[in-house]
């Protein structure tokens, strides 16, 4: 059973994680969670909670993941879930963990160091009804919204396009219906949709990520029309990788095709570049001009000279996308060269072109002259450091950064790095 006494709390007013995931735990959410004002990750997934969702959990002024999923919990979903003060605002509390040294289970997952980790709300896999509440949309630095699995009917909030930072969103095997949102569209980093098993109808929104999206996301509504050609249906045969390689395979695939769906989203142009420039552009991709790599591939330094294409000549960084060998896909590449082609800031690392030729995926963002590089390293070294190793570190840092988690370098490739 899950305690319920409500002097529990007392002596746990530090707390910031309470993680009971899988534990068999029955009962209801205990109230003795709101005195726990500094937690900041609230997990109780796979358990056999019974009741409702208590409204006070969006009151927490800390809690920024809040995991209830594989429960039995039921009655609507509260509306000041939208309200929960660490997920309308990046200012409110940090999710910066990193001085937690120990190793750390959560969410399945071991983690040995603490830094970032994902604002979600997640309630999948209950007995929840009625409909999803607009106050939801408030929560602008949500990364991952689940409410899948439930008995959710009506409409799908148009206000959920507020969820600016959102990269996952999961609405499968509920009672939905209506039509899909347009305003859905603004989401730019939405990478994973489902909104299978519903009774949605009307066109599938184009353009923008939805663009990207295989077709089992909308699988299970008859009444929805409109999947693109480029996400058919897969054979149920299929082993993963299969489905993987032939999901990549009806995406976009050469220049012509990625400058329609880029069309959808932006009037910025791009340089598209053959496989033979970007040869002459790195000197055949020679291992000094190497700068590092991540999930994507690997990093080169290279040099525009004005005898292609006209160009200005200028220094840039290419990234290799890896094939088959990368852990960042071809749908995570595409969705790059869409957002990254939209972006203009001084501060901002500049996307100028593309290759998409075959196999070859590669984009080719402009790397910014060295003395802005080194204009951030701290004085007190008295450039006693190797330039090289500084465009190094920075490039690491700048793929470290990537608002896309599959396309961050893994830990050992920053060990190797270094």
């Amino acid at each position: 059973m899950m305690p319920d006494d409500n002097t529990l709390g007392v002596g746990f007013h530090s707390l910031e994680i309470l993680s009971l995931g899988n534990c068999s735990l029955q009962g209801h959410i205990p109230s003795w969670i709101a005195k726990l004002t500094k937690l900041k990750r609230l997990v109780l997934y796979k358990n056999r909670m019974t009741g409702t969702i208590p409204s006070w959990l969006g009151a927490m002024p800390s809690l920024y993941a809040l995991n209830l999923t594989e429960n039995q919990l039921s009655g609507h979903l509260p509306p000041q879930l939208g309200l929960m003060p660490a997920l309308l605002s990046e200012n409110n509390t940090s999710s910066d963990m990193s001085y937690l040294q120990l190793p750390f289970l959560i969410d399945g997952n071991q983690y040995n160091r603490l830094y970032n980790l994902r604002r979600m709300l997640a309630v999948g896999s209950n007995n929840l009804s009625g409909e999803i509440p607009q106050e939801i949309g408030r929560l602008k630095v949500l990364q991952a919204l689940d409410l899948s699995n439930n008995r959710f009917t009506g409409s799908i909030p148009s206000q959920l396009s507020g969820l600016t930072n959102l990269e996952s969103l999961n609405m499968s095997g509920n009672h939905l219906s209506g039509e899909i949102p347009e305003s859905l569209r603004g989401l730019r980093f939405l990478s994973r949709l489902s909104v299978a098993g519903n009774d949605l109808e009307g066109e599938i929104p184009r353009g923008g990520q939805f663009d990207t999206f295989p077709a089992n996301s909308f699988e299970g509504n008859p009444k929805l029309c409109g999947v693109s050609s480029n996400a058919k249906s897969e054979s149920p045969d299929q082993g993963p990788t299969e489905k993987v390689r032939k999901d990549e395979r009806k995406l976009p695939s050469n220049p012509e095709e990625v400058e329609d769906l880029r069309r959808c989203t932006s009037s910025k142009p791009l340089t598209v570049f053959t496989f033979n420039e970007l040869k002459s552009i790195t000197s055949n991709f020679r291992q000094d001009y190497l700068l590092g790599g991540g999930g994507f591939g690997s990093v080169y330094k290279g040099y525009i000279s004005e005898d292609i294409q006209g160009l200005q000549p200028i220094t840039v960084d290419v990234k290799v996308h890896d094939g088959d060998k990368s852990s960042q896909g071809h749908r995570e590449w595409l969705s790059e060269v869409i957002f990254l082609g939209q972006l203009s800031h001084p501060n901002l690392v500049k996307l100028i072109g593309y290759c998409c030729e075959d196999e070859h995926r590669w984009a080719i963002p402009l790397l910014k002259e060295k003395k802005k590089v080194l204009d951030i390293v701290d004085a007190r070294l008295g450039g006693d450091y190797p330039v090289k190793g500084v465009q190094k570190a920075a490039m690491l840092a700048y793929h470290c950064l990537n608002r896309n988690p599959k396309a961050r370098p893994l830990m050992r490739d920053i060990v190797d790095s270094s």
